[in-house]
């Protein structure tokens, strides 16, 4: 095991994320497991993004504005299925 160093503050933002998961998933998980899921996380919103990039090149615009508005489309889609399925 290695030690690591964050700030006050990153430290009650992981204790929030590993309680929310907790509960999410109804089991304990160490800190080690939470940096890991937030590691694959990141690894994969910027895969789905370079993925983007290559398949849709030719669109004009800020990237993180376009980024953005294809995160908000993908949660109101989201919501719709929501509703659908209740």
């Amino acid at each position: 095991m290695t030690t690591i160093q964050i700030s006050k503050k990153n430290q009650e933002r992981l204790i929030r994320i590993i309680s929310d998961y907790q509960k999410k998933i109804g089991r304990r998980v160490s800190y080690d497991e939470i940096i890991e899921i937030i590691i694959n996380h990141f690894e994969a919103s910027n895969r789905a993004m370079n993925q983007f990039k290559n398949d849709f090149g030719i669109l004009s615009g800020n990237e993180e504005e376009v980024w953005t508005d294809l995160r908000n489309l993908k949660s109101q889609k989201d919501e719709k299925l929501e509703q659908y399925t209740k």
